[in-house]
């Protein structure tokens, strides 16, 4: 293609710039150019796709590329709206503390939103970077590449849909449907837990509360958690254990709470309080043996989900922390003693532990 070669910049249908190839390289690097721009007279046949004209596509972003910038710069300024909001309201109650302002109810609202929006920024960040370099690079697939074979395969395996999962979502999603169909609170008053109840004799109470929840926020809260944390249990244990793991953990839980907890108790949240604590569990068990990216997923993740829950425990009152303490303690226990299935073992690397970590002068180089 020739320098001198006039070229016209297609968007959809209609020509929107023109020029040299070096007039479009100038349009490209002040940002005239846009992602799914199409280039004409390149080729007899028609318009080409910008990013196949090498010095263009080093110039502008990715499709891949702009949907996460956009996504990243949209939840900045929604996090600085909210937060700006958040940190305002706080300075009031704080300012009024003696007249009684639920500080730590607003302390509880300002960790969750960081939680839910804030943190997200960090994996966008690092994923329009890493699209950047690669797109200067030459790569303009807009497709992260696995660090390893090994990773891409374990990550296709881990995102299978789960059954059993799905069964278990179901379950507490249909007693919710329901008690809109009964009387106020009629699931509540046979099914939650009550202490004096309990004590009575009723101990279904130490089960059934997993499949009630106290309003749509908690349902969504648990569906999200639970549709997540039990494919991955699922993929790795087989439908059985996580059944066992699950359910295990929710009575376990719901014991804690009976012993230290008087207040009126319902949801899933131990159940998936010992989802999380099996993962973070086998992710410290063969921490040397997964793929980098298993090993981030599986330790630091649900060690951020285990302390962000710890956190919201300590400031909202209405949270049953024994529950939550006695499913996580249970699914970590669990996790320390099952083996994965077969078909999950064989992701893991044959070595128990570095080298290094036995010997620091290796005595053999592999």
């Amino acid at each position: 293609m020739s320098d001198q070669q006039h070229l016209e910049v297609m968007r959809g249908s209609r020509k929107v710039l023109g020029g040299t190839l070096d007039d479009l390289v100038a349009l490209a690097k002040a940002g005239k150019l846009r992602p799914r721009d199409q280039i004409g007279g390149v080729t007899a046949s028609g318009p080409v796709d910008l990013h196949s004209v090498p010095e263009l596509a080093r110039l502008v972003p990715t499709y891949s590329e702009y949907l996460v910038s956009r996504s990243l710069r949209a939840l900045v300024i929604f996090d600085i709206f909210i937060g700006s909001i958040m940190a305002l309201v706080l300075a009031v109650a704080l300012s009024s503390a003696r007249k009684g302002a639920p500080v730590r109810e607003i302390l509880f609202t300002v960790v969750l939103g960081v939680a839910i929006f804030g943190l997200p920024i960090l994996p966008l960040a690092r994923r329009r970077k890493k699209l950047r370099t690669m797109r200067e690079t030459g790569d303009v697939s807009g497709i992260i590449p696995d660090p390893t074979p090994e990773d891409g395969a374990l990550r296709l395996y881990l995102a299978r849909p789960g059954r059993a999962t799905w069964v278990l979502v179901g379950s507490i999603v249909l007693p919710f449907v329901l008690s809109f169909l009964l009387p106020p609170q009629g699931l509540e008053a046979h099914f939650a837990k009550v202490n004096d109840r309990i004590g009575a004799g009723e101990l279904w109470r130490l089960v059934t509360p997993m499949f009630l929840h106290a309003g749509l926020g908690h349902l969504i809260f648990n569906f999200s958690a639970l549709s997540e944390f039990g494919r991955l249990v699922e993929n790795l244990y087989g439908w059985r254990r996580l059944l066992l793991v699950y359910f295990s953990a929710g009575i376990v839980g719901f014991v804690a709470s009976f012993i230290a907890t008087p207040a009126t108790s319902v949801g899933a949240s131990g159940g998936i309080l010992g989802l999380i604590g099996v993962l973070f569990a086998v992710g410290l068990r063969y921490r040397y043996r997964w793929p980098a990216t298993a090993r981030k997923r599986l330790i630091v993740e649900m060690a951020v989900c285990i302390g962000i829950n710890g956190v919201l425990g300590l400031l909202a009152t209405f949270i049953d922390n024994a529950a939550h303490f006695g499913g996580l303690i249970t699914g970590i226990a669990c996790g320390m003693v099952m083996d994965l299935q077969p078909e999950a073992a064989v992701y893991l690397k044959g070595d128990a532990e570095p080298q290094a970590a036995a010997n620091p002068i290796p005595s053999e180089t592999r």
